[in-house]
């Protein structure tokens, strides 16, 4: 796969992913937008020449592409589930809380959730009849899944004000990260080039 960002703050893109899927190439792209941003409706109505402008790097690297289908806008908002400490029921994972997508902290939460369900709560539960909130609440109150859903909130928050913040903080924040991938890049490079030939065509 494939990874490119943004080359401005304004433009309030975390990254793009490039992946193959059988013959064609499929792109995930992760923006701070609403989906009534204009911005937003003109990227689905000309998605490769926002994308050529955005990245031009793109088609240095996928060649001469185009896009073939519509695109699929889903918009993700933080939100908390409320009033879910009743009985008989249990918000594990996004049903609980959703967290932003381009982390990757979802899968973290959910198999979090099951993990605790699995090894501590439910064979409490099983001990004794019922299902009352008193003993469900258990689990929202256990420390590691609050951990786990503290964590991936403040990776959300961050993950967007180092995409959209433009005070000196976070501009040398977003130095920092990008010196990094350069140092990632060229250090991959190098190693590529150290390699014999016979290996690289490999």
């Amino acid at each position: 796969s494939l990874t490119f960002y943004a080359r401005r703050v304004a433009d309030r893109i975390a990254f793009l992913t490039i992946f193959r899927i059988g013959e064609r190439l499929r792109a995930n792209m992760f923006v701070y937008r609403t989906v009534a941003d204009p911005w937003v409706r003109a990227f689905r109505e000309n998605p490769q020449k926002m994308l050529l402008d955005l990245m031009p790097e793109i088609a240095q690297r996928c060649g001469n592409f185009a896009v073939a289908s519509e695109v699929e806008v889903r918009q993700v908002s933080l939100t908390t589930t409320r009033g879910h400490r009743r009985d008989g029921v249990v918000f594990i994972g996004d049903a609980f809380a959703t967290t932003c997508p381009a982390q990757g902290d979802g899968i973290n939460r959910v198999l979090t959730d099951v993990d605790c369900l699995s090894s501590t709560h439910i064979p409490a539960w099983l001990e004794t009849p019922g299902m009352a909130a008193d003993k469900i609440c258990a689990f929202y109150d256990d420390p590691i899944k609050v951990a786990a859903d503290t964590r991936a909130l403040r990776a959300s928050i961050y993950a967007k004000r180092i995409t959209t913040e433009t005070g000196l903080e976070w501009r040398l924040r977003r130095l920092r990260n990008n010196t990094a991938r350069q140092l990632m890049v060229f250090s991959r490079r190098v190693r590529e080039a150290g390699k014999p030939a016979e290996t690289r065509a490999a």
